[in-house]
């Protein structure tokens, strides 16, 4: 992002375009085959926590789904028991945006018009429990299930358990 400059948004610190009614704000922001992608978002005055909005192909600042271009967005449909509601963590691995919520890890693949997305719930039941608090390193991403009482690795097929021994103490301080 480019800092100091409260009215643009950048990206690898390109600018892409200024901040107005028309361009969505959120938690979690990537740079997806040439899309900037958004989760967890503010729009046009409302709160969206379980969806991902993506810009035009190569145009950071068309929002607008349109018939013409590849702008559009995405709901994730969570359950409303979730202690912690909403998207808590979003990477790219790959040739997959890797989208987190506390109950579920989901899989986007880009696929081009007129789809432009095909999502794929992959891990359903554990998912990450604490926004911000999730990892891409060396192809794999990592999270922190509390309903689960374990750390996880995510190998874009599975979510694996690999930190039950140590989650207690972690959860505990």
């Amino acid at each position: 992002a480019l800092l100091g400059e409260p009215s643009l948004i950048g990206s690898e610190y390109v600018l892409v375009g200024s901040l107005r009614d028309n361009t969505p704000s959120g938690k979690y922001l990537v740079n997806f085959f040439d899309h900037l992608v958004v989760g967890n978002c503010f729009w046009k005055g409302q709160q969206e926590p379980y969806r991902i909005r993506w810009s035009n192909l190569r145009e950071f600042g068309t929002w607008e789904a349109k018939r013409t271009n590849e702008a559009d967005w995405y709901d994730f449909l969570e359950s409303s028991n979730d202690r912690i509601h909403g998207i808590t963590g979003m990477h790219v691995v790959n040739d997959l945006l890797v989208v987190l919520t506390s109950g579920s890890v989901n899989l986007v693949r880009y696929v081009g018009l007129p789809r432009i997305i095909q999502v794929q719930t992959n891990a359903a039941k554990v998912g990450n429990d604490f926004p911000y608090a999730s990892l891409q390193m060396f192809g794999f991403v990592w999270f922190l299930s509390e309903r689960a009482q374990s750390f996880f690795v995510f190998d874009g097929q599975s979510a694996t358990p690999v930190g039950r021994e140590i989650i207690f103490p972690f959860l505990a301080d």
